[in-house]
């Protein structure tokens, strides 16, 4: 997502220095009409901070995660199988958006879902990543915040396995 915008960023900054240079005009050929390129809306600079504390946070949950069950989890008694088999047979909730993506609210999934016109092809943090594409700049930083969410969730249901794990 960084890079998206970045990138995103800098194709504004340069369309705005061709413009002002007015390159599009001196490129142009002259026995055909020309018009100048309809100008890139500027890019803000996004606070990802939620999203990068949310991935360090899983990656240590689910190493920690990892660690217990490789250590603890062939040893488990049956009541404690019974309560990480219902933990994690509903994790993958915690990555759902109540209210959904912008445009298309029964899709929940905070993480990848179809894009939105790219038919079946999926796309990765699609409340950001689409925000970001489709210059929605508010939609944006508001799905930073839900989806650091839905990792925080994720991440914490499996400190809450691991907690099993190593009783």
């Amino acid at each position: 997502m960084k890079r998206l915008a970045d990138t995103r960023r800098t194709a504004a900054e340069n369309q705005k220095k061709m413009l002002a240079d007015n390159v599009y005009a001196l490129a142009a050929d002259p026995t055909k009409p020309h018009a100048n390129p309809t100008p890139l809306q500027e890019v803000p600079r996004f606070d990802f901070t939620p999203l990068d504390q949310a991935e360090t946070k899983l990656k240590a949950s689910a190493k920690a995660y990892d660690d217990a069950l490789a250590a603890n989890g062939a040893s488990l008694s049956k009541a404690d199988q019974m309560k990480l088999q219902s933990l994690m047979q509903s994790i993958g909730q915690t990555l759902l958006l109540d209210k959904g993506l912008p445009f298309r609210d029964w899709y929940k999934n905070s993480i990848y879902a179809p894009g939105r016109f790219t038919g079946y092809g999926a796309k990765t943090l699609p409340g950001v990543r689409e925000a970001i594409e489709e210059e929605r700049w508010a939609d944006a930083t508001q799905y930073i915040g839900l989806t650091a969410g839905t990792l925080n969730a994720y991440s914490a249901r499996l400190d809450q396995a691991t907690a099993i794990l190593k009783r």
